[in-house]
């Protein structure tokens, strides 16, 4: 099955026989984001229509205004999503992990830009064929609008956190932000700060000096305990949420 195929009506190019699951068998992010809905038969049809790269860090998976040709799932490393100011500066929109997709709610150009923090390792589908496939699965559709609802909720927190909270509840909430979903409920998490302090900053609207300052004062408090390299740290959970509370 090519992507030629898919000028035809997809139900009628290439009708849907619940092939092998094959590499996607193997993914660390097989059950989750939009790949999670689908079941092993399903997920299996979907594979003749990605193709998996692999890209250094720093790598520009597409620029704001280019054409949207790509959908992109995350499957190893990490990446942002950014928009460039007239005067130079960045503004991250989103640090995205695996299981994460890019340039899923586009329409005809990314209204972003975004690269790689790290090696990585993403699917890429041609967006006409990703499409055709939403379409064609129901578990598809139900978890893209799912998603669709998340990143309203998503946005309205970031905007009052931009708007309302003080340095230090800015850096407290991203870092809880980063717990991992099996950590939920817990009273301690691990997490890593696979981006810069200069990522957070320009992702909270503060200065590196300011993210620094605030890290060490959680430190200090006990809020968060940092672990050899200082990009992992474990946090105390019930506190920093006492913290944002207050």
């Amino acid at each position: 099955m090519t992507y030629t195929d898919l000028k035809a009506p997809f139900w009628q190019t290439a009708p849907l026989q619940g092939g092998t699951l094959g590499k996607c068998a193997r993914c660390a992010v097989r059950t989750t984001g939009l790949c999670g809905a689908l079941r092993d038969s399903e997920l299996a049809d979907i594979q003749p229509y990605m193709t998996t790269v692999e890209r250094h860090a720093d790598t520009v998976l597409f620029d704001e205004n280019d054409p949207s040709d790509f959908v992109y799932n995350l499957v190893s490393g990490a990446a942002r999503s950014f928009k460039l100011l007239p005067d130079g500066r960045r503004q991250i929109t989103g640090f995205l992990r695996p299981g994460d997709f890019l340039g899923i709610l586009e329409n005809d150009q990314y209204a972003f830009s975004a690269d790689l923090i790290t090696d990585s390792r993403l699917c890429r589908f041609r967006r006409n064929d990703f499409e055709k496939l939403v379409d064609h699965f129901p578990a598809l559709q139900k978890s893209l609008l799912s998603g669709a609802f998340r990143e309203v909720a998503n946005a309205h927190e970031r905007f009052l956190m931009l708007g309302r909270k003080t340095a230090q509840e800015k850096v407290a909430g991203f870092l809880m932000s980063l717990r991992p979903a099996c950590a939920r409920g817990e009273d301690e998490a691990a997490v890593e700060l696979f981006m810069s302090r200069g990522d957070i900053a320009d992702y909270l609207g503060l200065t590196i000096e300011t993210i620094s300052r605030e890290l060490t004062k959680l430190d200090r408090r006990g809020l968060i305990t940092f672990q050899g390299d200082r990009r992992h740290l474990m946090l105390d959970v019930p506190g920093l949420e006492d913290l944002l509370s207050s």
